[in-house]
């Protein structure tokens, strides 16, 4: 009787172990799916950043864009073989892929965090060079006006008779807090 009990649990266990391969291995297919629909949209971006030319000047958002282009490559192939593979095979290997599926999206998500940093780095960079053109080109337009109140000023004094548009006024022109707005 201990026998027959014990065979009976060994093939119910056995029957378990089966069950729960088959729901891991429909798990680990759905999670395939959502991977490759994540990965299509991952691919649109990667392919969009190494597409502009500023970006990819820029040594540190190359070589980022060029790693997650890769990671994004490498969880492809193995999401590829993931839907290519039999209901048995995932089935018998289901820990295993379920691991493998679990490294492909750290690895991708690590990848990413590197390339949104490197965006920050660059656009802080931009900025900066954004706010230093700014200030030439503030300091260019008061020379500028400095200078053409100066020549109104001697075109005013010169020809006294002389018309000068009311919108042409030197206080205007030589505070030009209008440009400044915003």
């Amino acid at each position: 009787m201990d026998t027959l009990y014990s065979a009976i649990k060994e093939f119910v266990g056995f029957g378990f172990k089966i069950k729960s391969a088959l729901e891991s291995a429909k798990h680990n297919m759905e999670e395939c799916r959502k991977i490759d629909a994540l990965l299509l949209s991952l691919r649109a971006i990667s392919k969009h950043l190494q597409r502009s030319p500023k970006i990819m000047e820029d040594d540190l958002m190359r070589g980022t864009a060029e790693g997650l282009r890769k990671a994004l490559q490498r969880a492809s192939e193995f999401v590829d073989k993931c839907k290519r593979k039999g209901v048995p095979s995932r089935a018998f290997n289901a820990k295993d892929i379920a691991e493998k599926l679990h490294g492909v999206c750290f690895h991708v998500l690590l990848n990413m965090c590197a390339v949104l940093l490197a965006i920050g780095v660059f656009n802080s960079s931009q900025q900066a060079e954004l706010k230093e053109n700014m200030a030439q080109l503030r300091t260019d337009v008061t020379n500028t006006n400095s200078m053409l109140a100066k020549i109104l000023q001697i075109v005013a004094a010169a020809r006294p008779d002389a018309d000068l548009p009311q919108e042409v006024s030197l206080s205007y022109l030589a505070t030009p807090q209008h440009l400044y707005a915003g």
